[in-house]
C-alpha cells in the first residue's frame, strides 16, 4: 500500500488539572502543590491513506478533541510518534473566522486568505464558491443577517477550493438542511482521490455511505474498527446504552 498521508504510532496524552482549591494553593501558597492527571488519549495507533475517508466516533469525553488538536499542532503528546506526508487543513467550525459586519462576499476573501489563498486564486474561485453555497441573491448582504445554516454553508463552500492532502472536519458538516448536508459529503466522496479525510463526529448517521472505516473511540483509546457501517453502529449503539440515565 502506498505511503500513508497521516500515520500516528503509540500516541498518548495526559494533562494536570487544577481544581479551584488548588488553584488558589498555587498561587499564595507555599505548600508542596497536587494535581489530579487525566488521560484523555492512551496508545493512539492510526494510518489513513491517500482517498481514504476515515469516520472517529467517540461519546463526549473520549479523546476526539484532543486528538485532533494534536494531529494539527496545537497541543503536543507526551509519548508516540505522528508522520504528516503533505498538508492538512482541519475545520472545526465552518461559520467561525467571518465578520458579520461585511457581506458574504467580502468574507468569501476574509475567510479563504485564511486557507492560504492569494487574491487571484480567490477572485477566480469567487463564482463557484457562490454558487456551490446557494447564497447567490445574499452575498452581498452584511453576513450579520444571515442565519447559522447560511454562515455554514458559505464556510463549506470556501473549503471546496482549498487544495489538501488531508482534511480534518470535527462535527463540521451539520450545515445547512439535508440536501445541502448531503450536497457535502457528495463532494468529499467525488474528490476523494486528491484528498483524505478524517470526520469526527459523535452523530452516526453522518457516517452513513460516507466512510471507507469507522473507528470507535472510547476513554482515549480506539477500541473498534470497521469497514461495515452497520457493524461498527451496533458497537457505538452498546457504549451509549452503558451510559447512565
Amino acid at each position: 500500500m502506498n505511503t500513508p498521508v497521516l500515520h500516528i504510532e503509540a500516541l498518548s496524552k495526559s494533562f494536570s488539572l487544577l481544581g479551584e482549591e488548588h488553584f488558589f494553593q498555587l498561587l499564595f501558597s507555599t505548600r508542596k502543590k497536587t494535581s489530579t492527571q487525566i488521560a484523555p488519549l492512551k496508545n493512539i495507533n492510526l494510518s489513513v491513506y491517500k482517498g481514504e475517508i476515515i469516520g472517529i466516533l467517540g461519546l463526549n469525553g473520549s479523546g476526539k478533541t484532543t486528538l485532533t488538536r494534536i494531529i494539527t499542532g496545537i497541543y503536543e503528546q507526551d509519548a508516540g510518534t505522528i508522520k504528516i506526508d503533505g498538508k492538512v487543513v482541519a475545520i472545526f467550525a465552518l461559520r467561525s473566522g467571518f465578520n458579520p459586519l461585511l457581506t458574504g462576499r467580502e468574507n468569501i476573501y476574509l475567510k479563504a486568505a485564511l486557507f492560504g489563498l492569494n487574491r487571484q486564486e480567490i477572485d477566480q474561485a469567487m463564482e463557484e464558491i457562490i454558487r456551490f453555497s446557494e447564497l447567490q441573491e445574499f452575498i452581498d448582504k452584511p453576513l450579520g443577517i444571515y442565519s447559522s445554516g447560511m454562515k455554514a454553508k458559505l464556510g463549506f463552500a470556501i473549503l471546496t477550493q482549498v487544495k489538501a492532502d488531508l482534511f480534518i472536519i470535527d462535527e463540521a458538516l451539520a450545515v445547512g438542511d439535508k440536501l445541502f448536508r448531503q450536497k457535502c459529503m457528495n463532494y468529499l466522496i467525488d474528490h476523494k482521490q486528491q484528498s483524505s479525510v478524517i470526520f469526527i463526529t459523535h452523530v452516526h448517521e453522518h457516517l452513513q455511505h460516507f466512510a471507507d472505516r469507522i473507528l470507535i473511540l472510547n476513554n482515549g483509546t480506539f477500541e473498534f474498527e470497521s469497514t461495515d457501517y452497520q457493524t461498527a453502529i451496533d458497537y457505538y449503539d452498546t457504549l451509549k446504552n452503558k451510559l447512565p440515565e
